[in-house]
């Protein structure tokens, strides 16, 4: 198979000649040892083009001749490429439906371990130590969060917000109606929102490559929302394969709602599917 078969023409990706990207992919991996080579095609190019008109690079070749000049570089250009776009809360009815059907499941045991499996900034994180606070089982539940982006994470600890975005995370938690107001659970400084440091309680963080790297633990449940989209059919289906080794037995995993499995291997083999409407699959 081909992994860049699919590349569209009437695209702006386009614009991105076809072997110079590869070349590029090469370097990078070379270079810094990321491997982009079996992310989605289309998807990494418009994140390319995001990075041209952002850096006023004229194309992928004085990409590569900056970031070969000024390795730092690729510092800057890296949450470009890796950091997805979240929210506290989103995708309200997800949330409503974990704390309804999945919470109870995962109250029965004693001890509780959770996998944010690219976490991004951590809007995901703050919004599960809410809810497993209200819920009343944050003191037995240990979360574990990853990401490929150091700055990504190093954000994700601080948990520091710009205000800008608040209305969207009231809106998503009214939906979500949880117990308290959302105002309880941070802190106003300047233009930002700082949550709550004691959110963090029995939670980690580490730097992890779902496509390199291996096994971080055991867990209950796996949450690793609108990444996979990113990624081509058999990365998709090796990151399935990694998640699968580390569930525990009937253990959840939790993917995005635009995010079609039906075509893996391990769904159906290693992974059943228990909702459809929301994602979620269970160890088989």
């Amino acid at each position: 198979m081909n992994l860049f078969n699919n590349l569209g023409t009437n695209d702006e990706t386009s614009e991105i000649n076809h072997d110079d990207f590869l070349q590029w992919l090469v370097f990078v991996e070379s270079k810094f040892g990321y491997d982009f080579r079996e992310y989605a095609p289309a998807s990494l190019k418009r994140r390319l083009m995001r990075i041209f008109k952002l850096f006023d690079v004229a194309d992928i070749l004085e990409l590569q001749k900056l970031l070969t000049e000024d390795t730092a570089f690729f510092g800057e250009i890296l949450p470009e490429i890796t950091v997805g776009v979240t929210e506290l809360f989103r995708d309200p009815n997800v949330w409503k439906h974990i704390r309804s059907d999945i919470f109870p499941i995962l109250a029965q045991k004693e001890h509780i371990n959770i996998w944010h499996a690219g976490c991004s900034t951590g809007e995901e994180v703050y919004t599960m130590a809410i809810l497993l606070s209200e819920a009343g089982l944050r003191h037995k539940t240990s979360q574990m969060c990853t990401d490929l982006n150091p700055n990504a994470l190093a954000i994700a600890k601080n948990g520091m917000y710009s205000f800008r975005k608040l209305d969207i995370y009231q809106k998503n938690y009214n939906e979500v109606e949880c117990q308290h107001k959302l105002q309880d659970y941070y802190t106003l400084i300047g233009p930002n929102v700082q949550m709550h440091k004691n959110l963090l309680e029995n939670v980690s963080f580490q730097q992890h490559n779902l496509v390199t790297g291996g096994v971080v633990g055991q867990f209950d449940l796996i949450l690793c929302r609108n990444v996979l989209i990113y990624f081509d059919n058999n990365l998709q289906n090796k990151v399935l394969q990694l998640f699968n080794k580390s569930l525990n037995k009937d253990g959840i995993l939790i993917v995005g709602l635009y995010e079609s499995l039906i075509w893996c291997s391990e769904v159906g083999t290693n992974l059943a599917t228990v909702s459809s409407d929301y994602n979620v699959l269970r160890k088989m």
